[in-house]
């Protein structure tokens, strides 16, 4: 199914941004002592949406379905 692959590859590329950043920021905290605030930013801003997708997602499972006839 093509939506199976749509998922696959974001589910991938979302690994990778990830795997990504926290190299970006072991980086910085073992050169710099901490991290610069556009990483920080990003770190929030990806758990932010993550807990807010999380949230809308188990909301729409959780309403009743309508009946079809």
């Amino acid at each position: 199914m093509a939506d199976d692959a749509v998922l696959r590859s974001a589910r991938n590329a979302f690994m990778v941004l990830l795997l990504l950043l926290l190299a970006i920021s072991t980086y910085q905290f073992y050169t710099v002592g901490g991290l610069s605030t556009p990483i920080a930013v990003l770190w929030v801003a990806g758990a932010g949406v993550f807990y807010l997708s999380k949230w809308h997602y188990g909301r729409q499972s959780g309403a009743p379905e309508t009946e079809k006839d």
